[in-house]
């Protein structure tokens, strides 16, 4: 039986998934910057990651199903370029009130990886299937742990403001790059 899904595409699914969940997680490392930087405790900052994870856990349970009833891929392709853009929006926030809200924004429109692990399921052939979602969810288990290392060490170097460019810059670019590698299936 013939190959649904190719290796370049599996790859693709894989590093996306990397890539986007760190949208998710790329603010934990930055909590004491981020606290002087707008002037506030450590403890109202920590509220940057729980309400983004809040946020993430409304996309999960209003957004995913969605995945089920519309073109997968487009909501995969959507969910990465509006997350994308609120990274980029968090740049200019002058202060926590701002970019609180954008933050958990940001966590409800970055589910682009949750709906990528059954899409990847859909398009791998029965016998695949398995070897697929699991390289596929790696993607997911790898991205969440480095994306806080990738933080400290753009902040480091670059500033706060950097990290969440990057995560935006990303995110656009795999929406861009999305339908040239991942076919048009529900």
């Amino acid at each position: 039986m013939q190959e649904r899904v190719s290796k370049l595409q599996v790859f693709f699914m894989t590093l996306t998934c990397a890539l986007i969940v760190g949208n998710l997680y790329y603010n934990q490392p930055l909590l004491g910057v981020l606290s002087r930087f707008f002037q506030v405790s450590e403890t109202e900052a920590s509220l940057i990651p729980t309400l983004t994870l809040i946020g993430y856990a409304f996309g999960i349970f209003l957004l995913v199903p969605v995945g089920d009833m519309i073109n997968a891929r487009k909501l995969i392709q959507a969910s990465m370029f509006i997350s994308g853009c609120l990274a980029l929006l968090l740049t200019p926030s002058p202060n926590l009130t701002v970019f609180l809200p954008i933050s958990c924004v940001l966590g409800f429109a970055n589910v682009g990886q949750s709906v990528l692990i059954p899409f990847s399921a859909n398009l791998a052939a029965p016998e695949e299937r398995g070897k697929v979602v699991g390289l596929v969810l790696s993607g997911i288990l790898i991205g969440s742990l480095s994306a806080r290392t990738m933080a400290g060490i753009i902040t480091q170097y670059f500033g706060w403001k950097a990290v969440f460019i990057f995560a935006g810059s990303v995110s656009i670019l795999l929406s861009i790059i999305t339908p040239l590698l991942l076919p048009n299936a529900t």
